[in-house]
């Protein structure tokens, strides 16, 4: 109906034209709790915008939908249960820390982030337990102060469904992060933070004006000094993981400007709006895990990229994954330093050796393993076992090694066999 009302907004009142009010309403530009006084539609009185029964399909958009979520109290519960987990984790290893230091650290390695824990030993549980794990006191508190902050101001926009989404996110990036480009562990729930950060970040630029103005400060590029400490910390640390902190903010931030959430859904439809959230809220949580289960069965994942090297004697080249060779001293190894130098001493997992004859090669170190494969040339023999009860992750590596073997002339290779 057209015509011209008066708008009470904060105290001040104008006259709009009732077309453009509609549109306005629609735009989240005018909120529902400003007060109207239209005749042919109030009477006498002022209502609010929210009462006026022509104005109702206009509140039912995405836009008014989440200005009105966003200027209602709200009781959050996912965001404050985070910190307490964090709390309490803090609270345990601190109180274990001597204990754990007892263990030498092995307990610790199966809880990180990191390539040999998660892909090789197939540690699924890694991108979530390392979240909970810190250096120091210090480390923690930094850490928590960010993320109670940034996780407050993403539940309160996305919800808890989307908060849940926005931490799947930032945890499926740091983990392919730091597993395709990091070969140390990585502890500290600073990949959450960054994600949170990022996630926070990404809510302004997708909603933008929508939000109402006193709170538009909170997101998008308002957040950069927030998160200055976090970055200093990053920056001036020369031990934190600058993958694994970048691939937590992407996957963060990715999953804010893109996931279904149930705060911009119409009454009618929010029912619908909650399972598509929780569904996507779910995939994205277990993503990380599937991510390290699957990767334990793909092999090609868990040797690319390689390095080869080649033994100055033997002319022997083998073809090592860029990590393991680096935990073996390759990077770092003299050129004409022996082969069996280099690579892994008899351990838990296998063994590999190069020696003139097999029984050369460390027969003791070889016994107690059931499978043994052997590549010949000449003299020289390359001789890699493992056992039954290795990882699929690790007994990959091993298999793909002893695959990779070649001399010039090419060698004679002998399939996997059981040891005797």
């Amino acid at each position: 109906m057209a015509g011209r009302a008066e708008l009470e907004v904060d105290g001040s009142v104008t006259l709009v034209d009732i077309a453009e009010l509609e549109e306005d309403v629609r735009r989240a530009r005018v909120l529902g709790n400003a007060r109207l006084h239209h005749p042919p539609w109030t009477g006498d009185r002022w209502c609010r915008i929210d009462e006026i029964p022509a104005l109702a399909d206009a509140l039912e958009s995405s836009d008014a939908r989440l200005a009105a979520h966003l200027s209602a109290p709200t009781r959050l519960f996912l965001a404050p249960a985070l910190v307490l987990t964090l709390l309490g984790a803090g609270f345990v290893q601190f109180s274990c820390r001597a204990a754990l230091a007892a263990d030498g650290g092995a307990a610790l390695q199966a809880l990180s982030l990191g390539w040999e824990s998660t892909l090789l030993d197939g540690a699924w549980w890694t991108p979530f337990s390392s979240q909970l794990l810190h250096e120091s006191f210090f480390h923690l508190i930094g850490n928590l102060v960010i993320v109670a902050y940034c996780a407050w101001r993403c539940e309160r926009a996305l919800g808890a469904l989307g908060l849940v989404g926005v931490m799947g996110g930032a945890l499926l990036g740091g983990t392919l992060a730091v597993t395709t480009f990091s070969a140390l562990p990585c502890i500290g729930a600073s990949v959450l933070a960054f994600g949170l950060w990022g996630g926070q970040f990404a809510i302004g630029w997708r909603f933008g004006a929508v939000i109402p103005a006193p709170l538009r400060g909170y997101y998008g590029a308002g957040t950069v000094l927030v998160a200055l400490p976090l970055l200093a910390w990053s920056l001036t640390n020369p031990h934190a993981s600058f993958v694994g902190h970048a691939g937590g903010w992407i996957g963060g931030a990715a999953v804010a400007l893109l996931m279904p959430v149930a705060t911009t859904s119409a009454r009618g439809g929010r029912n619908h709006a909650l399972i598509k959230s929780a569904v996507t809220a779910a995939l994205l949580l277990v993503s990380p895990a599937a991510f390290a289960v699957l990767a334990g069965w793909a092999p090609p994942l868990l040797m690319m990229p390689g390095i080869e090297i080649v033994d100055a004697d033997s002319q022997l080249a083998v073809t090592l994954p860029w990590r393991f060779a680096a935990q073996a001293g390759v990077a770092t190894r003299a050129p004409e330093a022996p082969l069996d130098v280099l690579l892994d001493a008899p351990n838990r997992h296998g063994a590999l050796h190069l020696a003139r004859t097999p029984h050369d090669a460390h027969p003791d170190a070889h016994r107690d393993f059931a499978h043994t494969a052997i590549a010949t040339h000449d003299r020289w023999s390359l001789v890699v076992s493992w056992g039954d009860d290795l990882p699929r992750g690790r007994r990959a590596v091993y298999e793909a090694i002893a695959a990779s073997a070649r001399w010039s002339p090419p060698a004679v290779r002998h399939k996997a066999k059981a040891a005797p």
